[in-house]
C-alpha cells in the first residue's frame, strides 16, 4: 500500500503540482537496478543476481503502476526480470552440462588410487 499523494490532482485545466513536475518522465531507479542485476546474472553471477533482479523488477513494476503515470521504466523493469530469468536458466543449464560431462564415460581417470579424479 502506497502513501497518499501529497498533492492531489486539481480540476481539469489546472497546472500540475510540484511533485508532478519532479516525476514527469523520470525513469524509476528500482527499474534501472533490476536491469543491471539482470545483466550481471547473465554475464557472471547467475543465481546471486538473477533472483534479486526478478524481485526488484517486479517491485518496480508495481510501483510504476501505482504512480499513475508519473514514473517511467516499465520496459527497463521487464528487461531486468527477463535477464534475471535467463541468468538463472543459464546457471542451471551450465550446472547440468558440467554434471552430465562428469558422469559420461568419455572421461579418463587420473591420479592415484587414493586421489582418483577425472579430466574431461
Amino acid at each position: 500500500m502506497s502513501a497518499p499523494d501529497p498533492y492531489p490532482p486539481g480540476p481539469p485545466g489546472t497546472p500540475p503540482g510540484p511533485s508532478d513536475q519532479y516525476f514527469e518522465g523520470l525513469t524509476y531507479g528500482r527499474a534501472t537496478n533490476a536491469m543491471w542485476l539482470g545483466v550481471a546474472s547473465v554475464l557472471c553471477c547467475g543465481l546471486l543476481a538473477g533472483i534479486p533482479a526478478i524481485y526488484v523488477g517486479s517491485r518496480a513494476l508495481s510501483d510504476i503502476d501505482a504512480s499513475r503515470g508519473r514514473l517511467k521504466g516499465k520496459g527497463t523493469a521487464w528487461a531486468g526480470i527477463i535477464l534475471g530469468i535467463l541468468g538463472i536458466l543459464g546457471t542451471f543449464g551450465g550446472a547440468g552440462y558440467v554434471y552430465h560431462q562428469s558422469q559420461s564415460g568419455d572421461c579418463e581417470p587420473t591420479g592415484s588410487s587414493s586421489h582418483a579424479g577425472r579430466i574431461c
